[in-house]
């Protein structure tokens, strides 16, 4: 590892990292909390994951979708493990009584906010996350459906 002052690995979007450095730039917490997420988001039909450079501010970051929505963007640093997933217009979140009370306030702290953004510090707020995710693709899934069918 770089130790030069303002060193941020994986912000060159020339150098596409490999899935194991990224997912250990975390630590070892991090790396078995991000194990943990997509281990849970295998469950979601047509999930695709993909590395997507996101700019010189966040480098590399994991993109996952389901058909042609965007359910969310993970991104690692050094000891901790961030998400953003576009704003709930259609309630889903209130739907979900699995919702981790961490989760539950951060979305009503961000009413005005396009996207909500949490920090995924341990197994519950993993698990709270997936289901989460999980519902918001299930309800997409059903918009797609009813949208193909008229």
């Amino acid at each position: 590892m770089n130790a030069l002052p303002g060193f941020k690995p994986f912000h060159d979007p020339s150098r596409k990292p490999q899935w194991a450095q990224l997912s250990r730039l975390g630590g070892d917490r991090v790396a078995i909390l991000f194990k943990e997420l997509r281990q849970s988001l295998g469950r979601i039909d047509g999930i695709v994951e993909r590395l997507s450079f996101a700019g010189n501010e966040d480098g590399w970051v994991v993109q996952y979708c389901a058909g042609n929505a965007e359910l969310f963007t993970a991104r690692i640093s050094p000891g901790l493990l961030e998400v953003k997933i576009p704003l709930d217009s259609d309630g889903v979140a209130s739907k979900i009584p699995q919702l981790s009370g961490v989760l539950r306030r951060a979305i009503q702290d961000s009413q005005n906010a396009s996207f909500w953004h949490f920090c995924l510090k341990n197994r519950a707020t993993v698990r709270s996350f997936a289901n989460l995710v999980t519902a918001r693709s299930k309800q997409i899934s059903k918009v797609a459906s009813v949208v193909r069918h008229n």
